[in-house]
């Protein structure tokens, strides 16, 4: 099973850090780039389906929608700058359908601290988004993108869409057309890859939505139920509880009152902390 992370990440501009030390990881995949650097020992990390080694001085960029988990075989210990695609808007339309031939390139720990100071140190956007570009830079210097074989491809198409759909009353019809796929085939990725159907992943698309929106805007209930895709309150209670374990007023007290806390999570266990 690959488990879609819907919370990384939501909307607009947003980004998280980890520091992550001995980390294993399952098989994920999610809306962002991730984007590693390898500070001591060794990751291994495959990516659709391919193992790539991090190692210091390397740094890896994951795009959207890869499969990708990580296994730690050694001491090792890094760094992961998780970002919305809209830092890299213009970049988007010549990554669909691609990946990189190599993921993880070589800069040198000069290069790699630079880099790591202007991400990590910094709270400006424009310091950011040159950083950013400049990571592109070395990518088309050190590597290339080739086409996404098979269902890689394929899963990247249903998820594109749906991030773009979940909103209206859509149906799998609508998205084996507008893909160029038979439903049966697209039911069946949507099965094997992700162990969910259609209806259920749009409903994980929704709730996603409506968290974000619980979280940092000041829409009322009714307008946050609308703006997620769902067609009457009622029905989004039901769901938003069903999925959270609570509703959705409690849900945006408690994400308000969590906004003091640090964004920047340093962790030794094995798995990743959700963010809301």
């Amino acid at each position: 099973m690959t488990e879609l992370e819907s919370y990384h990440f939501g909307e607009k501009i947003s980004h998280v850090e980890y520091h992550p030390e001995n980390l294993s990881y399952p098989e994920h995949l999610h809306r962002s780039f991730e984007l590693w650097f390898g500070e001591t020992g060794e990751f291994l990390l495959t990516i659709d389906s391919e193992i790539h080694t991090l190692k210091a001085g390397d740094i890896a960029l994951i795009l959207p929608y890869q499969t990708h988990r990580v296994e730690a075989e050694m001491e090792n210990s890094g760094h992961i700058w998780i970002f919305s695609p809209e830092y890299l808007e213009d970049y988007l339309p010549l990554i669909k359908g691609k990946s990189f031939l190599n993921p993880v390139i070589p800069v040198g720990r000069t290069k790699s601290n630079q880099l790591y100071d202007s991400l990590f140190e910094s709270n400006s956007f424009f310091r950011h988004k040159a950083a950013l570009y400049e990571i592109l830079y070395l990518y088309e210097q050190h590597t290339k993108l080739v086409k996404t074989r098979g269902e890689e491809n394929i899963l990247e198409l249903i998820l594109l869409w749906v991030s773009s759909h979940f909103q209206n009353e859509v149906t799998l019809g609508q998205l084996s057309e507008d893909i160029g796929y038979s439903k049966d085939y697209v039911s069946k990725v949507i099965a094997q890859k992700l162990e969910s159907t259609f209806p259920k992943l749009i409903n994980q698309y929704r709730i996603n939505q409506a968290c974000y929106l619980l979280a940092n805007s000041d829409y009322s209930i009714t307008e946050v139920a609308s703006l997620s895709g769902f067609q009457n309150t009622r029905t989004f209670n039901r769901n938003f509880l069903q999925k959270t374990g609570h509703s959705p007023k409690d849900y945006r007290k408690n994400a308000r009152s969590r906004r003091k806390e640090p964004t920047l999570i340093r962790f030794d266990n094995l798995y990743y902390q959700q963010l809301l």
